[in-house]
């Protein structure tokens, strides 16, 4: 009976040793849970992400003030960001995409509603922008034509005042000079009435423009103001805080594997050679 006990003993081992070999392959592949390379390029397409979307709001300034022609660089960059976003959340791993699912959702949506929001920018802007080309022009008419005219050198003032005034609305200002803005359109378009036809044509033109610009000027800033205060960067920086919590807890799990493989190893090893003294001693 002893005799088949050692027999067996040996055997015993080298079965365990096996197993050993089994959990570490399983362990060791649980411990690989993601590559620095793919890792290193979850953060720089973060960080693309959020470039891409400080040049869409500067983008969005240009037009605003005037600085760019049409609204190309507009529209391209933010089908821009919307391609990139939807590539890069295609390409993560299966993981990933659960883990990070509301964050990208929200990142989605929100850009729906921005890219709404420019569409109605680009329409009232394209008002502003005729009425902005065209109000110097009708001043340019009315003051000549009256020029001609007795006692409209009131009228003359008014209308140099009205055109000051738009250029502080045009650079953003509002309150005082919009109130006063109003007030002398209304009392041009009282005079307009008493003065010659052709003069009087083209200072109602001017008061038209000049309604136009407050009008619109008020909300472009104001669609301008929701469209920077549909914060992507918000977004943008969630689904970074979640990845990186996310990282972090995979890195410590496989920090927990790599010290379960390194003991296991160190069994296995010593299994190994009380197998081989064994059997080597029978």
């Amino acid at each position: 009976m002893a005799t088949i006990s050692k027999k067996i003993l040996p055997g015993g081992y080298w079965l365990g040793a096996l197993l050993l070999v089994l959990l570490l392959t399983a362990i060791y592949q649980k411990s690989e849970f993601q590559d620095t390379e793919s890792h290193a390029r979850m953060i720089e397409g973060i960080g693309r992400l959020k470039t891409l979307n400080a040049e869409l709001d500067e983008r969005l300034l240009e037009s605003r003030f005037g600085l760019s022609s049409n609204y190309d660089a507009l529209v391209s960059g933010e089908k821009v960001f919307s391609s990139y976003s939807r590539d890069m959340y295609r390409d993560l791993g299966d993981e990933e995409k659960m883990v990070l699912a509301d964050a990208w959702q929200g990142l989605r949506e929100n850009l729906a509603r921005k890219r709404g929001a420019i569409e109605n920018f680009k329409s009232e802007n394209a008002v502003l922008k005729n009425s902005t080309k065209y109000f110097p022009i009708a001043v340019k008419q009315a003051l000549l034509g009256l020029e001609a005219v007795p006692d409209t050198e009131g009228v003359r003032k008014q209308i140099v005042d009205l055109v000051q005034t738009t250029l502080y609305l045009n650079q953003g200002w509002k309150g005082e000079p919009q109130a006063r803005a109003k007030l002398l359109l209304d009392e041009l378009e009282k005079k307009a009435s008493n003065l010659p036809f052709e003069i009087g044509e083209s200072t109602m033109s001017l008061i038209m423009h000049g309604r136009f610009i407050i009008l619109y000027r008020s909300t472009v800033d104001d669609l301008i103001e929701t469209v920077r205060k549909m914060e992507m960067l918000s977004h943008i920086e969630s689904i970074e805080q979640t990845y990186l919590a996310f990282h972090k807890r995979q890195q410590t799990l496989s920090d927990i594997f790599h010290v379960g493989i390194f003991t296991l190893s160190t069994l296995l090893i010593m299994l190994v050679i009380y197998a081989l003294s064994s059997t080597l001693s029978d």
